[in-house]
């Protein structure tokens, strides 16, 4: 049942066409639910049976891709951050003279769920991001104006407006959990600091 309601999901229009737009041209990875004799779940690089990379470059590649992992069970797909002028043997995905360009891309992963943590990752990568003057690049006002809305439906939420006595337990919890590590990525900033405009 679960794996229905998976397929179903790669199934839809948008969905489909978000991922063909994103991996065009890149090396795609397919974690599956079905395991292995060693008891882990497959991922999969290459076409089962051939050393062929994974590759989506449009809606039937994708539907055909979905077909052929069926029996796996695919429940995840990945795509690489290196954009290749071709992908068709083993030896393109490792010829660097074949990478076109590169996205840059962080992938936050959170075990317990805590929101405070990830948003502290973010805030570190973003300062990264400020002190090599990328702050102003394309990515991250895309990010911006992506996140615009839900930053209005954040303020708006009753949680926000009127916060029950658990929102607010659970706010000081994450801020407590924030600010030692803010104070201390700040100390580290002031420590590199070589004149005084980088001070204020």
């Amino acid at each position: 049942m679960k794996n229905t309601r998976i397929l179903n999901h790669y199934l839809r229009d948008e969905v489909i066409q978000e991922i063909v737009d994103f991996s065009r041209d890149k090396w795609i990875a397919v974690h599956c639910n079905k395991s292995g004799d060693d008891g882990k779940q497959l991922m999969f690089r290459y076409f089962p049976n051939s050393k062929k990379p994974l590759k989506t470059n449009s809606r039937e590649d994708f539907k055909r891709l979905l077909v052929t992992m069926r029996e796996y069970e695919p429940r995840t797909f990945y795509a690489s951050v290196n954009i290749y002028g071709n992908i068709s043997r083993i030896e393109d995905v490792f010829d660097r003279g074949n990478i076109v360009r590169s996205t840059p891309t962080w992938d936050i992963d959170s075990l317990d769920a805590d929101l405070g943590k990830v948003i502290y990752m973010i805030r570190e990568i973003v300062e990264v991001l400020d002190r090599f003057n990328i702050s102003k690049s394309i990515i991250i006002e895309k990010l911006r104006e992506e996140l615009e809305d839900l930053n209005v439906k954040i303020v708006h939420n009753p949680s926000i407006q009127k916060p029950s006595k658990e929102v607010l337990v659970k706010f000081v919890e994450n801020q407590l959990y924030i600010i030692p590590h803010d104070l201390k990525a700040l100390s580290h900033a002031l420590s590199k600091a070589r004149v005084l405009d980088e001070v204020e």
